[in-house]
């Protein structure tokens, strides 16, 4: 017996489920691999989200230090030279206000011709106290080398301990510290050092970088004579260990703070999470703009999906092959429905827009549309002429012939006249033989000849209707605007169009 066959998709009845089943398990994978994809989103959406948070914080805290040590740099500012000696005390209160901040020195500016007596100065109250400094590679070297420059020479420091007291005495003759005073004197800000070893640490190589400097200027007033500059000593460790210390949902964030600014590729790693290069999953890159450097940051985790994510796409596996899919098939022929619902009203709303502002037999603007036009050219005072023109004995043609012949022939006219309109004129049906133009013509003697051209061609024009030809000729009234309102318009181009029409009609006139 011959298997039946399904009207609506043509297969055998029997193979149906089969094809309904395997179309299913399908639709399965497609929204297992949605959910995963958005599950994936997700966590990336949540990544980015922390990254943000967490720059925002670490810039925060840089900017809280520098706050702090501009406390610092105010002190200078603020007080005479000779009450600087008290520098430890407000120090004090500084550095306890920090987490992260360890230490201030003051690095006074001294003439070159001034070093010798500044170090006689220095050595009644630190007998051994000596100016040198470190060139980049090379060890330290006593005395003075900056070849009649300035030298910012460490002056005080506080906390006033063995290690600390080391810097005094310490002036900078490298690079990086000329580009930051070529900076603090174009912006007057706060500038940031690129990973530094801590002279408090020691001065052996291979002792590991782990500190920044901030140097903070003080200027004399308002000028550009700057007195010397605030160096307050961060630890790094101090803001990264606890700010980056996290997790989102339960996995753990690895991060990598480098720094991109100038001289920092000797040790441009600021901090980086144990396993850090180990890690292949979602990456957020965030940067924090310093005044004279960058920071970028980098955010990795070892997952793509959490491990709520991978229970839901177990839940999808299990239960999709059955109640879901159904729902998917039902819901696709749901949108298909909607789909052709919204086609066939989005085809009825155009032609009720088109409708609504055209006539339906010739299909030019309509008296709707005519009135809006000329609205708003009298609106805008756009110079423009007004047309009105009718069919001669239009009614006789209709009596004789008929009115499908009548609607033949308008249909005939307006395309003839479409062919002879200037460009930007519009014309419009008003009524039942009745049509304005709005042209652009403003010239008396070229609106007539251009007028004239329509009529001539309209009048030499046929048109076929049921294997008889039709002809007929036009009685038309122009009128150049000149201040007046749209009714007096009207009134004066029906006037002319009544003067055409007992002159003889078949011809043009326009209001003088």
């Amino acid at each position: 017996m011959p298997h039946i066959i399904d009207s609506y998709t043509g297969l055998k009845r029997k193979t149906l489920p089969l094809v309904v089943f395997f179309a299913f398990f399908l639709i399965t994978a497609l929204c297992f691999a949605l959910v995963a994809l958005n599950q994936n989103r997700a966590l990336s959406t949540n990544l980015e989200h922390f990254a943000k948070n967490r720059t925002l914080s670490l810039k925060a805290f840089i900017d809280n230090d520098i706050a702090y040590i501009g406390s610092g740099a105010n002190y200078f500012y603020a007080n005479d030279f000779k009450h600087w000696v008290g520098f430890d005390r407000f120090a004090e209160q500084t550095i306890k206000d920090s987490k992260s901040l360890i230490s201030l020195q003051w690095m006074q500016k001294v003439p070159a011709d001034e070093v010798a007596e500044h170090m006689a100065k220095m050595k009644e109250v630190y007998p051994s106290y000596e100016v040198y400094t470190i060139p980049k590679h090379e060890p330290k070297t006593t005395g003075y080398i900056l070849d009649g420059e300035p030298a910012f020479i460490a002056t005080d420091v506080y906390p006033n301990t063995e290690e600390n007291n080391r810097v005094l005495g310490f002036y900078s003759s490298r690079e990086r510290f000329r580009r930051v005073l070529d900076n603090i004197y174009q912006t007057r800000r706060a500038n940031v050092s690129d990973n530094v070893r801590l002279i408090q640490d020691g001065l052996e190589p291979s002792i590991p970088k782990k500190g920044i400097l901030v140097y903070h200027p003080v200027f004399e007033g308002e000028s550009d004579n700057l007195l010397g500059i605030v160096i307050g000593v961060v630890h790094t460790a101090d803001y990264f260990d606890n700010l980056f210390a996290s997790a989102i949902n339960d996995i753990d964030v690895y991060i990598r703070v480098t720094d991109i600014g100038f001289e920092a590729e000797d040790a441009p790693i600021l901090f980086e999470s144990d396993g850090f290069g180990n890690v292949s999953g979602h990456h957020s890159t965030k940067m924090i703009n310093l005044v004279n450097r960058n920071w970028q940051i980098d955010y990795q985790i070892d997952s793509y999906i959490t491990f709520n994510g991978y229970l839901v796409l177990v839940g999808i596996a299990l239960v999709g092959t059955t109640i879901s899919f159904l729902l998917a098939y039902i819901a696709n022929l749901q949108i298909r429905e909607k789909e052709r619902l919204y086609r066939m009203l989005d085809k009825r709303t155009e032609e009720l827009r088109f409708l609504a502002d055209h006539d339906s037999l010739t299909e030019v603007y309509n008296r709707r549309a005519f009135n809006k036009s000329i609205d708003s050219a009298i609106k805008t005072n756009k110079p423009f002429s007004l047309i009105g023109f009718d069919i001669d004995e239009f009614k006789g043609i209709n009596d004789q012939f008929g009115h499908p012949a009548g609607d033949s022939l308008l249909i005939h006219v307006i395309k003839v006249i479409s062919m002879n309109l200037e460009e930007g004129d519009d014309v419009f049906r008003v009524g039942g033989d009745e049509f304005c133009i709005i042209s652009n013509v403003t010239n008396h003697e070229a609106l007539k000849t251009y007028l004239e051209c329509i009529l001539n061609s309209v009048s030499h024009s046929h048109c076929k209707h049921k294997d008889r030809d039709l002809n007929c000729t036009l009685s038309i009234g122009a009128v150049i605007r000149d201040n007046e309102n749209s009714e007096e318009l009207m009134q004066k181009a029906d006037s002319m169009l009544y003067q055409s029409k007992i002159n003889g009609r078949n011809r043009v006139t326009i209001a003088a």
